[in-house]
C-alpha cells in the first residue's frame, strides 16, 4: 500500500498559543483528519500528549523546535523529508491551516515552498459564535450540532475528588480563592471519601498561599498539585477528579474536554466565544 506521501498531498495544522486555545481548535484537526489527507501539526512540544485518539496525525512539530524554522523563514533551510516522522513533510500541493493573522510575507514564503493553499485563521475571535465553531466555519466545514456539550475524549473511568484549578493566565480572568472555598465545602457536604484536590501552574505562583488559606480558614484539607506536565495533568485529572471546579483558564478547558463534569467562572472573558467543550456549568 502506497503511504500517506504518495496518496495525497499533507496537511499543515499551525496552532500554538495558549492551552485552551489549542483544545478548542481541536474539533478543527479532528474534521481535517478525516479527510485521510497525512496532517502534520505544528505546534507546542507538550501539547502533542493531549491529542484526542481520533484526531490522528502522521508528524507533529515543535513550532519552537528546529525541525519547524524553515516554515517561517526563509534564513533556515527546509529539510522536508518524505520519511523521517521528525521532520516536515514534502510541501509540493500542501494546504495549510494557520492560526495567524494574515501576513503576505509569510504567505510568500509558504508558496515558494510549494504550498498549494492557506486559510488563516483568527486564533483570538471576540465575537460569537463560540470559537471552536468559528474555526470550523472559516474552514469551510459543517459545525456538529452537539459541538459545544461534547467532551473531546470518549468517558474514561474517574475518581472521587474535587479538583479545584484556582488560577488563569490572568488575575482578571481568577474568582476570588474564597469562591472556591465555599464551592469546595458546599460540594463536599454530604459525600463521604471525597477529597480536594488544589492545583497550580506556572502562571499562578502568587495565588497559591492565598487559595491555601482560604481553604484552611473553612478547615477543608486538600491534596496540593503544584505545575504539573501536562501529561501528568491529564493523567491525574482522570484518576483523581469527578468534578472540576475554575477560572476560564487552559486546566478548564483540558478537564471539561475530558469528560469531567466541570463548573467554570467567567469573570473577563464572554463564555459565547470561550466557554470549555462539554459537561459545564458557567458561572459569573
Amino acid at each position: 500500500m502506497p503511504s500517506p506521501d504518495q496518496r495525497l498531498p499533507w496537511i499543515l495544522f499551525l496552532r500554538a498559543g495558549a492551552l485552551g486555545d489549542f483544545i478548542l481548535s481541536l474539533p478543527l484537526l479532528r474534521a481535517l483528519a478525516a479527510t485521510r489527507r497525512p496532517v502534520c501539526l505544528v505546534t507546542r512540544g507538550a501539547y502533542a500528549a493531549l491529542l484526542p485518539p481520533d484526531c490522528r496525525v502522521e508528524r507533529t512539530l515543535d513550532v519552537d523546535g528546529p525541525a519547524a524554522r524553515g516554515l517561517f523563514t526563509a534564513t533556515a533551510p527546509l529539510a522536508a523529508d518524505a520519511a523521517s516522522r521528525t521532520s516536515p513533510p514534502p510541501m509540493t500541493g500542501a494546504h495549510l491551516y494557520a492560526f495567524m493573522r494574515p501576513d503576505e510575507e509569510l504567505a510568500a514564503h509558504w508558496r515558494r515552498l510549494d504550498v498549494a493553499d492557506v486559510t488563516w485563521l483568527d486564533p483570538r475571535p471576540r465575537q460569537p459564535p463560540h470559537a471552536a465553531a468559528r474555526f470550523l466555519m472559516d474552514a469551510g466545514l459543517p459545525v456538529p450540532d452537539q459541538l459545544l456539550t461534547t467532551p473531546l475524549w470518549p468517558p474514561s473511568p474517574r475518581g472521587t475528588d474535587l479538583w479545584i484549578h484556582a488560577g488563569s493566565g490572568s488575575p482578571a480572568k481568577n474568582a476570588p480563592p474564597a469562591v472556591f472555598a465555599e464551592f469546595a465545602e458546599h460540594w463536599l457536604a454530604g459525600r463521604r471519601g471525597a477529597g480536594i484536590v488544589l492545583s497550580f501552574g506556572e502562571a499562578d505562583q502568587g495565588i497559591v498561599r492565598p487559595t491555601c488559606n482560604a481553604f484552611e480558614r473553612r478547615g477543608l484539607t486538600f491534596c496540593l498539585v503544584d505545575r504539573p506536565p501536562l501529561a501528568s495533568l491529564k493523567r491525574l485529572l482522570l484518576e483523581r477528579a469527578t468534578h472540576y471546579a475554575g477560572n476560564d483558564s487552559g486546566v478548564s478547558h483540558l478537564a471539561a474536554a475530558l469528560g469531567i463534569p466541570a463548573t467554570v467562572w467567567f469573570r473577563a472573558t464572554d463564555p459565547a466565544v470561550w466557554r470549555p467543550l462539554g459537561n459545564c456549568d458557567l458561572r459569573r
